[in-house]
């Protein structure tokens, strides 16, 4: 039990209330107009498309604006939570309920606001995989909340709705802030990658630049240096394999660097003016893109994974920025193979 506030009291979401499950239409139901079939996608997007039921249908099926409802089958931070339909008269589909409440006891604002403070509660005893998740209509009945009289639940609302508020003008704040740091950065580069933020520098040493051509000419040597250096290193590998029998898979002959590319002069003039003494090349010459991939299955095969090998996925390049210095995953020997 916590501790409540004078005036206040603690129950069950299930004495508050009485839950009207939706109706499982059919894609055979769906008409071309009619009452829309509230579906959990329209939850958080009243804007989304909508399917449509022109027949009869019980009482129990149909609600109307500043009805509250509840998704109990959903993604948890998404539509999976309370919500107040504002959309006017509408059936329900299965997976929402209805949640019928005495309004004379409790505000429709402070409900929804309730309910949803429960939700990682109410996700923890949610059953179903890390992406959809169910919450049985028994679950949610005994999940409890504070109530405090009804006065105070409106004041509680009002000033939650004020604080709400300046959160999202900080936010609206924090983006626009957000942009032009964007758009600035954007033109640093750009001024940084035409040579503008190293003209003073260029002047005053002249003689230390150097010709770009000769630079291509040691981005070529470099490129062939390393050829021949993971050249010597498959020969070993091949004559190990060889002395082994043969056993596991052939190494891998390195193929050799593909010649620089030339950019031509019909390209170059689409192209922003840059110092004399730089030069433009494709991205190809310098340096070779190498693309993961598994052929193994199945991919989650659990002897993939628990070896020293750090194994970077997709979500964890995204969330780095610069630099990426976390992963959770890594790759066995079998998973490197």
């Amino acid at each position: 039990m916590r501790e409540l506030s004078n005036g206040w009291v603690e129950a069950e979401i299930g004495d508050l209330c009485d839950l009207k499950n939706g109706y499982a239409f059919k894609p055979s139901d769906w008409t071309s107009s009619g009452k829309k079939i509230v579906r959990i996608q329209n939850l958080n997007n009243p804007d989304a498309h909508y399917n449509h039921f022109d027949g009869e249908i019980r009482d129990r099926f149909t609600i109307q604006s500043d009805d509250l409802l509840f998704a109990w089958s959903g993604t948890p931070g998404t539509s999976f939570g309370a919500h107040i339909w504002r959309g006017g008269e509408a059936v329900l589909n299965q997976h929402i309920f209805r949640v019928d409440f005495a309004r004379t006891l409790l505000d429709l604002k402070f409900f929804k606001l309730a309910i949803n403070e429960t939700l990682d509660e109410l996700i923890a005893k949610a059953h179903g995989g890390v992406g959809l998740r169910h919450v049985t209509k028994t679950k949610f009945e005994e999940t409890r909340i504070s109530v405090p009289p009804l006065k105070e639940q409106r004041r509680i609302v009002e000033k939650i709705e004020t604080l709400f508020d300046e959160i999202d003008k900080g936010v609206e704040s924090l983006q626009a802030a957000k942009n032009t740091l964007g758009l600035y950065r954007q033109s640093l580069l750009k001024s940084a990658f035409e040579g503008r933020l190293t003209a003073d520098w260029r002047e005053t040493n002249a003689d230390k630049l150097e010709d770009p051509e000769a630079l291509l000419a040691s981005i070529r040597t470099e490129r062939e240096t390393r050829y021949k250096a993971a050249l010597n290193d498959w020969q070993q590998a091949l004559d190990t394999w060889r002395k082994d029998g043969g056993v596991g898979r052939k190494p891998a002959k390195p193929k050799r660097p593909a010649e620089l590319t030339n950019i031509s002069q019909d390209e170059l003039g689409l192209l922003p003016n840059i110092p004399k003494d730089w030069s433009y090349t494709k991205l190809a010459n310098l340096g070779d893109l190498g693309r993961g991939k598994s052929k193994h299955r199945p991919r989650n095969d659990k002897r993939l994974f628990g070896g020293p090998y750090p194994f970077i996925q997709t979500g964890e390049v995204k969330a780095a920025g610069r630099y990426i210095s976390k992963y959770e995953a890594t790759y066995s020997e079998l998973g490197l193979e």
